[in-house]
């Protein structure tokens, strides 16, 4: 049940992820055993209306925690000066930029949000960056593209991306292209990037189980009408990012300094039809049967992010049709 209260918790315990490799490659870790106790403390639970908190960014600056409430169209702010009687204070906003927010974050004294037009298959979206010491007036207003669905600030907090999930309209006679946006700070430019040169790649891409299956007013939409940029992850160094295109089951490598698209990774399948991905495909009975079925799957991950072991990059993403299991994949594509 989805709830509409804030809990603050105090971390306890800082906890590893246990992970698998993509493609059922022999190369697997041992999972990780979380030991027993309390791992978080609630120290305070705070109301924000009917709306549910579940993208927030915290800014150490001001203290304050910013909280994405589609219900209200606005981002509730909370003051965590003291973490056990956080206080509530005024919203922003978002309608005079668009119809509703997706998402927040915050580094270096900005605060970035998302902005989906009131068409959002029809009207591109915007980007609007505030400085956290002052939330009446933007820093800046940006326009991305169709449904910006999540939005990234750099570690060095030069740039912001935005995921533009270019989702088609509820009959399928518009699906607009998904895309990125990258904003420049400092100089307060926005640049969209697409992903039109991939088009002639379509069947080599489809070969390896990425998927194109669009279609516009009956007729079968491009890769570029197709993909829907879902989340993104940026290396350490703020040199490249990674796009998860969910539901084409693949993810996008982008280089920011050059502000291009640079290849598209398809992640193949899950296939259940081998002993080390048997599963109990009944949910009829209390007993745990494990076997084999003839049955492949699509990881088609809704998040990722970026990591580093001794120096070398990762990418991870949870394998959405398993979700007991993160997959990894080194980053040097």
């Amino acid at each position: 049940m989805l709830k509409n209260t804030l809990r603050i918790a105090g971390l306890a315990l800082v906890l590893a992820t246990a992970a698998c490799s993509d493609n059922d490659s022999d190369n697997e870790t041992d999972p990780v055993i979380i030991p027993e106790g309390e791992l978080f403390k609630e120290v305070a639970k705070l109301s924000l209306g009917t709306g549910v908190p579940e993208i927030s960014a915290y800014d150490e600056k001001t203290k304050n925690l910013f909280v994405v409430n589609t219900e209200k169209k606005a981002v509730d702010v909370v003051d965590l000066t003291d973490p056990a009687s956080p206080i509530l204070g005024s919203p922003i906003s978002v309608t005079t930029f668009g119809g509703n927010l997706n998402s927040v974050d915050v580094r270096g004294g900005k605060l970035a949000v998302a902005v989906e037009a009131e068409d959002k298959s029809g009207q591109k979206g915007k980007v609007v960056i505030f400085d956290t010491d002052n939330l009446t007036t933007p820093f800046g207003i940006f326009e991305a593209g169709y449904l910006p669905d999540m939005v990234k600030f750099t570690p060095d907090g030069r740039f912001v991306l935005a995921a533009n999930e270019g989702e088609p309209n509820d009959d399928y006679t518009v699906d607009p292209e998904g895309s990125v946006t990258l904003i420049d700070v400092a100089n307060k430019t926005a640049s969209t990037i697409g992903f039109e040169g991939f088009n002639s790649r379509e069947s080599e891409l489809e070969s390896n189980h990425f998927r194109v299956f669009g279609q516009v007013s009956g007729q079968p939409s491009t890769l570029a009408q197709d993909v829907e940029p879902e989340y993104i992850a940026v290396s350490s160094d703020s040199k490249y990012a990674w796009v998860c295109l969910q539901e084409n089951n693949g993810f996008a490598k982008i280089d920011i300094a050059t502000k291009t698209i640079t290849d598209i990774f398809p992640l193949g399948v899950k296939d259940y039809n081998i002993e080390k991905n048997a599963f109990d495909l009944s949910d009829k009975d209390d007993k745990t049967a494990l076997a084999t079925w003839p049955v492949k799957s699509y990881y088609q991950p809704d998040a990722i992010d970026y990591f580093e072991i001794n120096g070398t990059g990762y990418i991870k993403y949870p394998s959405k049709n398993n979700s007991s299991l993160a997959s990894y994949a080194h980053v040097n594509y």
